[in-house]
C-alpha cells in the first residue's frame, strides 16, 4: 500500500508539473468525448435527470470523471455538481439504469471554456470516494430482494447534474465512439426511465494503474525528468 502511494505520488506529481491546473491527467477507462458540431441535451429544463451508459472490463477503480456541457443563460454558477452511478440491465441497445443510486457523490470541478461560439466548458473532478465500477459492475442483486440478471458485464450508468436545477446542458456526442445505448432520460435519480433516440453525452472516466504500471510510469517520468535536467 505504501509502495502504491509513493508510485501514485511521484506519477501525479511528474503529471502535474506538465499539466494545467484545470487537466486532471490520469489514465482514461471509459472516454467518449466531443464529436463534431453536435448539440446538447437538458438536465434540469423539468426537474430531471439524464443517465448515460458505460462499460469498462477491468478492477480499476473510477478516481475522477470528466464531462462537457454548457447552459441555458449566459451567467452560471461554477458548481456544484452531482455525479451519481446506477446498475444496468437489459440487452443493448434497451439497456436502463436499475434501482437507485450505487453512489452519490457530490463535487466542485474545476472549469474551462474550450469553446466560446457554443459556450461549451469542460470539467474535471476527482471523486471524494474511488468508485469501485467492476464489483458493482458484477453484482445479480441490487437491494435485499430485488433480483437482477447482469446483462452485460461491466456495465453502468452515469448521471451528471446541477443539484441547484440551474438551467444546464450536457454535451452530445455521435459517433465515432464505443456507443453501447443511446442516452436515457429520467424524472430524478430513481427513475422512471424514458430512452432518447439519436445522442449520448460526452464524458471520460479516468483511473490510476495497477501497481506494476504505476511503477514502469513513475520511473520512466523521473527518467525523462533526469534527462531534461542534464540538457539544461
Amino acid at each position: 500500500m505504501k509502495t502504491k502511494a509513493l508510485i501514485l505520488t511521484t506519477v501525479l506529481g511528474l503529471a502535474g508539473g506538465a499539466a494545467s491546473a484545470n487537466n486532471i491527467n490520469l489514465l482514461p477507462k471509459w472516454s467518449q468525448t466531443p464529436y463534431g458540431s453536435v448539440g446538447a441535451l437538458s438536465d434540469h429544463t423539468t426537474g430531471g435527470v439524464v443517465a448515460d451508459d458505460f462499460q469498462c472490463m477491468g478492477p480499476e477503480k473510477i478516481y475522477a470523471v470528466r464531462w462537457w456541457g454548457s447552459y441555458g443563460t449566459v451567467t452560471h454558477q461554477p458548481g456544484p455538481f452531482d455525479i451519481s452511478f446506477h446498475y444496468s440491465t437489459g440487452p443493448h441497445p434497451d439497456s436502463v439504469p436499475a434501482g437507485p443510486p450505487i453512489e452519490l457523490y457530490q463535487v466542485t470541478p474545476q472549469e474551462q471554456l474550450v469553446d466560446a461560439t457554443y459556450s461549451i466548458y469542460r470539467y474535471d473532478a476527482y471523486l471524494p470516494v474511488p468508485f469501485d465500477q467492476w464489483t458493482h459492475s458484477q453484482k445479480t442483486q441490487i437491494g435485499s430482494d430485488e433480483q437482477v440478471t447482469i446483462l452485460n458485464p461491466g456495465e453502468l450508468f452515469i448521471d451528471i447534474c446541477k443539484p441547484s436545477n440551474e438551467l444546464w446542458f450536457w454535451r452530445g456526442v455521435v459517433p465515432p465512439h464505443p456507443r453501447l445505448a443511446y442516452a436515457i432520460f429520467g424524472s430524478g435519480h430513481e427513475g422512471p426511465w424514458t430512452t432518447s433516440t439519436s445522442i449520448d453525452m460526452a464524458f471520460e472516466l479516468m483511473t490510476i494503474p495497477e501497481p506494476g504500471t504505476m511503477s514502469l510510469l513513475g520511473l520512466g517520468g523521473l527518467g525523462a525528468l533526469i534527462r531534461r535536467r542534464r540538457q539544461r
